[in-house]
């Protein structure tokens, strides 16, 4: 019960074209909360968990906030935005350095 939104992900707010995002988006953050790897040399430079990735095995729906809140008022949601965000942000320096934003924004 974990959701994500484009503000909280996309690399600046200019990036969010309706549900597409520019550079960091939707996609990457369901790659790298997916994958699961028994082979330890994918997780490259990245010491985190994309090898077990948290959601692996999980089922996700993809919906718009609006037909989310809808849904989902009497419960409980956490919004991993942030978290996701940092995650994503430290696989992209593992692979292209510190600098890695000013080279894709």
């Amino acid at each position: 019960m974990e959701f994500v939104t484009a503000a909280g992900i996309a690399l600046d707010a200019e990036f969010i074209k309706g549900p597409v995002i520019a550079g960091i988006g939707f996609g990457h953050v369901i790659l790298c909360r997916t994958c699961w790897s028994l082979n330890s040399s994918d997780e490259g430079l990245y010491g985190g968990r994309i090898r077990t990735g948290v959601w692996a095995g999980h089922r996700f729906d993809i919906a718009t906030r609006e037909r989310h809140d809808r849904s989902a008022k009497d419960e409980e949601w956490k919004n991993v935005s942030e978290e996701v965000s940092a995650e994503v942000a430290a696989i992209w320096e593992s692979e292209y350095g510190a600098g890695w934003r000013e080279r894709f924004i």
